[in-house]
């Protein structure tokens, strides 16, 4: 759908969306949990190719399962999207519980400047991001949102490079996580049977003197 907005739109199917979730939330710690929520140092939860919303509305009913109160998970949530009417659904699908959190919809969320002010801030994503072999270009803006050492381990250093977007996807993503934070996403198996995956990982690991478990 929305083929008048040029975008190639497909919903993840709740049987994904639900174990995605519940496994992410398994693995994060109470500590994080309990510090989920809309203040300035409270962290926050979300999906930055959001869509019309499927992971972030499962993360928040399943976080109000865990007795996280509904102001801080109106608070907490973000969602982003290139896809303003995407985003409108997603909404729409928040108001409907009397909810009204803060979704986006950006130009590009590897680069927006929306995205990146919430680096080191998400306790959990879960996201289905856009994939396929060379469909993203090298640009000045991502080289400002990815390490320039991570874009170069993957072959995409200068202009007229380029790369998968669920792999840069995977990196803009751990880049917003807070130390501990939890990462669900969704990563064609090329990508990751790729025989330099693991290096790729490790110059991210290098990069930023991260550890991802």
């Amino acid at each position: 759908w929305e083929s008048g907005e040029g975008l190639g739109t497909f919903l993840t199917p709740e049987e994904i969306v639900g174990p995605m979730v519940e496994m992410a939330l398994t693995a994060l710690s109470s500590t994080l949990v309990e510090r989920i929520g809309g203040g300035t140092t409270d962290f926050l939860f979300g999906d930055t190719c959001g869509g019309t919303g499927r992971f972030v509305y499962y993360l928040a009913r399943s976080l109000e399962q865990m007795g996280i109160s509904r102001d801080r998970i109106e608070g907490g949530a973000r969602l982003f999207d290139q896809s303003s009417m995407a985003v409108d659904f997603a909404r729409l699908n928040f108001y409907f519980e009397g909810l009204k959190p803060s979704f986006t919809s950006v130009s590009d969320s590897l680069t927006s400047p929306d995205v990146t002010d919430l680096k080191g801030r998400f306790a959990t994503l879960a996201t289905n991001p856009p994939f396929g072999i060379g469909k993203y270009r090298w640009s000045k803006h991502l080289a400002c949102t990815i390490p320039p050492e991570v874009l170069k381990s993957i072959g995409m250093g200068n202009e007229g490079n380029t790369a998968d977007p669920a792999l840069l996807f995977l990196f803009r993503n751990l880049d917003l996580l807070v130390d501990g934070g939890v990462l669900a996403i969704v990563l064609p198996d090329g990508l990751l049977h790729a025989t330099d995956f693991v290096q790729t990982m490790r110059s991210y690991e290098q990069a930023t003197q991260s550890c991802i478990e």
